[in-house]
């Protein structure tokens, strides 16, 4: 198994190499079967994800992966030929209109003061490459710096209700992603401790932004959890055995309603 980290390793040379990624590990939560039909999919991302991609792009490589369209009357022969040599000439952008392309430019000018707090190096979207319970891991942060003079990961995340990220926190396993990475870092880097920011802005005005850390206790927790599952999958990969979910189950009061 391989443990070290690679700079400069686009996409999908990352996706063709082998290991288990936090998203996997995500959809081996819900149950294996679903683990496995996963692996058959090809994902489309959503027009939130793909201004998401866009906000990435432009905050932390001054990238521009998009372009907004023009007002075409795509109703008639002439539209319909106007905005097919529009698509041509701007093949691989993601085409945006003009309140996405406002969305866009006030989030990322909403990052821009609290990436300017970073004074360390920045490796953008390093490709990391760890073991973890027998298995092979992977997974690509979209930074890796120092923050008060520690290691730490950082991940940008886009909202449209900052307000909310709170109660979304554990329901999309922020807390393992935060734990995952961290993890794998330590390992390649044979490090005692990792910190790990999450970048949230909003894609709504007034575009508010900020850090936001997850404590010990939540990483603790997190990685618990991780350690089960990943034991989970390597027992049902050695046994070819992939189980849906159960018949019934019960529901319970969170902690922290």
């Amino acid at each position: 198994m391989k443990t070290e980290l690679i700079l400069d390793l686009e996409m999908n040379q990352y996706r063709k190499l082998d290991g288990l990624s936090k998203h996997q590990l995500d959809a081996f939560g819900v149950c294996p079967s679903y683990y496995k039909w996963r692996g058959t999919q090809e994902g489309k991302p959503s027009k939130e994800m793909e201004l998401g991609t866009c906000i990435h792009s432009l905050a932390l490589e001054g990238r521009v992966d998009y372009v907004q369209a023009p007002e075409i009357n795509r109703r008639t022969n002439a539209g319909k030929a106007e905005w097919e040599a529009f698509c041509y000439d701007n093949q691989g952008k993601i085409v945006v209109n003009a309140e996405e392309a406002a969305r866009i430019e006030g989030a990322v000018k909403a990052c821009e003061p609290l990436l300017n707090m970073i004074s360390a190096k920045k490796i953008i979207e390093g490709s990391m490459f760890w073991e973890r319970g027998g298995m092979q891991c992977k997974g690509r942060p979209d930074l890796i710096t120092e923050i008060k003079g520690r290691p730490a990961i950082v991940d940008l995340k886009t909202t449209s209700d900052i307000m909310r990220f709170d109660s979304k926190f554990f329901s999309l396993k922020y807390d393992r992603q935060a734990a995952w990475y961290a993890y794998g870092l330590k390992q390649i880097h044979d490090l005692d401790e990792v910190d790990f920011y999450f970048l949230v802005v909003d894609t709504e005005e007034p575009f508010l932004a900020q850090w936001v850390k997850p404590d010990q206790e939540v990483l603790d927790s997190a990685n618990v959890k991780l350690d089960l599952a990943v034991a989970g999958l390597k027992h049902c990969i050695e046994q070819d055995v992939w189980p849906g979910l159960p018949t019934i189950r019960t529901i319970s009061k969170r902690s922290w309603d």
